[in-house]
């Protein structure tokens, strides 16, 4: 097993330097753990996940991929088991207060299906908001401009 067998807590990182692909396949284009460098401030979602082979005497595993999407790599696949080696070190978690509105959208919304609805119900049910200042809010908004949503999406990262 690999040093860095599921190391990482589940989250978002950052990668704080650029490093160089040990599994670089110049013929791919497309596939985010074929390029030839990993940037500098590249986010990533990394699952932990329970391993299944007690025999290994590891509890935990990563997998990781991008936030903009791709197939996500076990770190004990053929080119997870030399990736994961050059990433980890360099992988920083977010903190919370770190997150955007969308990259919260995207990386727990997607994961546990949740639209802004429900997320507005429980804010209600908690006591956060009222059904009022929902409904004030909304009203609000129909009378925006587009820019005014333009800068709402960039602002949020949506």
């Amino acid at each position: 097993m690999p040093k860095t067998s599921g190391v990482l807590v589940g989250g978002v990182y950052t990668l704080r330097q650029d490093v160089v692909n040990p599994c670089v396949d110049r013929r791919n284009k497309n596939d985010w753990y074929k390029q030839p460098v990993f940037k500098a401030g590249t986010l990533f979602i990394v699952y932990q996940l329970p391993f299944r082979q007690p025999e290994l005497q590891v509890e935990h595993y990563n997998e990781i991929k991008l936030v903009q999407g791709g197939l996500r790599i076990s770190e004990h696949g053929d080119m997870g088991n030399k990736i994961f080696p050059a990433l980890v070190p360099h992988l920083e978690l977010l903190k919370p207060e770190e997150y955007t509105i969308g990259l919260i959208v995207k990386v727990m919304g997607d994961s546990m299906c949740l639209s802004g609805s429900e997320v507005l119900g429980v804010l209600v049910d908690k006591g956060v908001i009222s059904v009022r200042q929902v409904y004030d809010i909304v009203k609000e908004m129909d009378e925006w401009t587009e820019d005014q949503f333009s800068q709402l999406l960039r602002r949020h990262n949506l």
